[in-house]
Parts: structure tokens; C-alpha cells; sequence
């Protein structure tokens, strides 16, 4: 049985009550015009999906430029050593067991959040750095 869209929505219901934005793809070969479109600050990607393999969509969304820096924290019931080491090989960033903890999920979000924030801020300040060194 897929648990595709329970799981959904669960995570809907967990990042939605706790004040963020989310955007739901069932089809991720499809749905990558849709990220693009969005650019997501944060991905959770399954690794059981029908028609894809997490592990390719997020080898390939690691090999997209948009994405390249983007946290994929990677949702499986499969949380052995093994599928750890073979996602972080295709560029996961973190793990999330299913069913999705609502206290776990929130403090990963936030963590990676904090992350892309300081990596913004980092940008800006050099930005400003060769800006004032180019006069």
C-alpha cells in the first residue's frame, strides 16, 4: 500500500501548524519545474515513491545548479546504515523517519533554516566586501 498520501499530509499538517509554507509533489519527474518554480528553502524528499527512486531524484536535484545547495532531508520507513550511507552518497542532507515526529521534524526544519540563513547572510557580506573594494 502506498502511504504516499497520508504521509503527505501529515507533514502538511505538522509544518503548516507550526507557521511554514509547503508545496506537495506526488509526481517528482514531473514536479521539478514546479520546485524550480518555487525554490524551495528546504526539501523532504521520500525515498519510496511510485515511478522514482528517491535516491535518483535526489542525485539529480544535487546535479540541478538551483538545488545544489539546498537541504534534502530524505523521509524513509528504512532507516538502516546502509540507506543512510546511500543517500548521503547521492547528496542527502539528513534523515526523517515515517511516521514523521512532529517535535523532530520542526527541529530539523529549523536547523536547516538556520543554515540557509547564515549561508545568505555570508553571500551578502561578501557582496558588500567586493562591492566596497571595488571602489
Amino acid at each position: 500500500m502506498d502511504d504516499s498520501p497520508v504521509i503527505l499530509q501529515t507533514l502538511r499538517k505538522i509544518l503548516e501548524g507550526a507557521g511554514y509554507r509547503t508545496i506537495g509533489i506526488s509526481e517528482p519527474m514531473r514536479g521539478v519545474a514546479k520546485l524550480i518554480e518555487s525554490q524551495p528553502d528546504v526539501i523532504i524528499l521520500d525515498l519510496v515513491m511510485p515511478n522514482a527512486s528517491g535516491y535518483t531524484v535526489c542525485k539529480f536535484l544535487r546535479q540541478t545548479s538551483v538545488f545544489e545547495k539546498t537541504p534534502i532531508i530524505v523521509l524513509t520507513s528504512r532507516d538502516t546504515l546502509i540507506d543512510r550511507n546511500r543517500a548521503k552518497l547521492v547528496g542527502a542532507s539528513d534523515f526523517l523517519g515515517k511516521p514523521p515526529d512532529p517535535e523532530k521534524t520542526i527541529a530539523l526544519i529549523e536547523k536547516y533554516l538556520d543554515e540557509v540563513a547564515a549561508q545568505d547572510n555570508e553571500t551578502e557580506d561578501v557582496t558588500l566586501k567586493v562591492s566596497s573594494s571595488t571602489r
